[in-house]
């Protein structure tokens, strides 16, 4: 019995127990170094700026998210893993280390995850800040940092997990099938799969959003924001354009590509004042729409689509709120009225008593008589005293002078505070106008948000009265193409304006083919998308019905 557990390392050959061991050494390196840059970001970014003014409570949740959460798990690997290494042999078995942190790893890696996006809007807002920009250059000084940005630290839990599939399959690979840590480590491989698969799916949607955000500050003149959940761009695409007629003028245009619909846009016009580089033209939903290759030109292709009025009972009220949102507040206080001054009763008068007073001032005339009758006699003692009075003289200009320098300095500090209290009304205000601009597009976006759920919830009652007309015919239900579609789903809400086409000229016959292609594999999932969509509504509807059947 004691020579079992010394079977395995007999049926490993040299070269694959060297490379597992190698694998194995590896992966603590690795881990250390991963865990010195955590280590960094805690104490040269997260805990100074927990106590500094800088950023806000939220704002640092935002940006760190469970980073200290992290560190810790990390701290227990190091620790486990090193020990193990120490004593490591043919026979040492990973999997009970590994194993009961995977549980965890896909844990906390899928709540970093899914903070990514917040921390990279944070970082994009924050760069615009003197001051934060300050404080980054100092932090990216410090000696543990190696040169490297906040935004370095931040991304490297998203690219360790693809590190750690890429050592476990290599060890997997080197462990023989009879190796008592070959099921652990399988086990372990299949966790770390599932979460870096979900990190990539995160890190992805997390990357078509910042590229929607991109083109809506290249776009002016856009109907609603880009940004949509669920909405990704599949190509941008220089090209031009004209009407489908004869001799028809050839236009520069850019078009977007997205999965759920295309939009064309035009280069801002060379007088416009505007920062975007792009002028939205129009928009169509890949549904309901048809794209078909030229046969006379081979690197053109047509594409058309139907125009549908909005529904009467959302523009008002986008629009009222549009005006009330867009409205300037009116000032709070009005200037005060001028006031001409008014004259006291006797004005020339009031000045006589000016120099009645004058007298009274200089009621002690004859005191100096007296005292020039008194000291007549002493005639040279006034010859003594004359040192006296310049000295005097002296230190009434010397008083003069200290008096006219504390003067200065009060005014040169009275302006001081003036300036002060000038810049912090200025910072107040432009915190007012920050605030205001915030809770104004917070504001549109939940009217948005509001206005699209009542579209949608329209647009499913209107497909189920259609469907109640449809069964009540008998009539079978019709397969959903772009024609079946502008048939059948008319309603008294939505109607067809007109209907569009434009045509494209790509740069060569191969280009064309691959953006009609990528169109129509865009229209089949979205049809694939509503054909689920309605089959769950079917679904619901005869779970309803149910009931009723049973009383019947």
């Amino acid at each position: 019995m004691g020579n079992t557990p010394a079977a395995p390392a007999s049926e490993i050959p040299d070269g694959v127990r060297s490379r597992r061991k190698n694998i194995v050494d590896e992966l603590l390196a690795t881990e250390k170094t991963y865990l010195e840059g955590l280590t960094a970001t805690r104490d040269v970014y997260m805990i100074p700026l927990k106590t500094s003014d800088l950023i806000d409570p939220t704002t640092h949740k935002q940006l760190f998210s469970n980073m200290e959460t992290l560190i810790n798990l990390h701290e227990t690997f190091v620790k486990d893993l090193s020990a193990l290494i120490t004593t490591w042999d043919d026979s040492t078995c990973l999997g009970p280390v590994f194993s009961p942190l995977a549980g965890l790893f896909v844990s906390v890696y899928s709540q970093y995850a899914n903070g990514y996006g917040d921390q990279l809007a944070v970082l994009k807002r924050l760069g615009e800040d003197k001051q934060w920009n300050i404080f980054v250059e100092k932090a990216v000084a410090v000696p543990i940092c190696k040169r490297r940005q906040i935004s370095d630290f931040l991304i490297t839990p998203i690219q360790r997990l693809p590190r750690y599939v890429l050592l476990l399959t290599d060890l997997v690979k080197s462990t023989p099938d009879t190796h008592p840590d070959h099921q652990n480590l399988a086990v372990a491989l299949s966790k770390m799969r599932d979460v870096a698969t979900s990190v990539n799916k995160k890190q992805k949607e997390m990357e078509d959003r910042q590229i929607l955000l991109e083109i809506d500050s290249d776009v002016s003149d856009k109907l609603e924001p880009f940004l949509r959940p669920g909405r990704s761009l599949l190509e941008r695409v220089e090209i031009q354009h004209q009407k489908p007629k004869p001799k028809a003028k050839v236009k520069d245009s850019t078009l977007l590509l997205f999965n759920d619909s295309i939009v064309m846009c035009a280069p801002q016009r060379k007088i416009s004042l505007k920062s975007e580089k792009l002028r939205f033209k129009w928009k169509a939903s890949m549904m309901g729409s048809t794209v078909s290759k030229c046969t006379d030109q081979p690197n053109c292709f047509d594409f058309s689509w139907a125009d549908s009025a909005p529904e009467p009972a959302v523009t008002p009220e986008l629009s009222s709120s549009t005006i009330t949102t867009s409205r300037s507040p009116e000032p709070d206080a009005k200037p005060p009225p001028k006031t001409t001054p008014v004259k006291p009763d006797g004005n020339p008068d009031a000045k006589k008593p000016k120099p009645e007073a004058r007298p009274a001032s200089k009621s002690p005339d004859p005191k100096p008589t007296k005292n020039a009758d008194a000291k007549a006699p002493k005639k040279p003692e006034k010859a003594d005293k004359k040192p006296d009075a310049k000295a005097l003289a002296d230190k009434k200009k010397a008083e003069a002078e200290a008096q006219r320098k504390k003067e200065e300095e009060e005014k040169r500090k009275r302006e001081e505070e003036k300036r002060k209290r000038e810049e912090e009304e200025k910072r107040r205000r432009e915190e007012e106008e920050k605030r205001r601009r915030e809770e104004e597009e917070k504001r549109r976006r939940a009217e948005e948000e509001h206005r699209r759920q009542e579209e949608e919830r329209k647009r499913l009652e209107e497909e189920k009265a259609r469907r109640a007309a449809l069964s009540s015919s008998s009539a079978t239900t019709a397969s959903l193409s772009s024609s079946a579609l502008r048939s059948s789903s008319a309603s008294p809400a939505i109607t067809i304006k007109s209907v569009h086409e434009v045509r494209f000229v790509a740069a060569s016959p191969e280009a064309a083919t691959h953006l009609v292609e990528l169109i129509q594999n865009a229209q089949a999932e979205v049809f694939r998308k509503q054909q689920a969509r309605e089959l769950a509504i079917q679904k619901v509807h005869a779970k309803e019905e149910e009931p009723n059947c049973l009383l019947m």
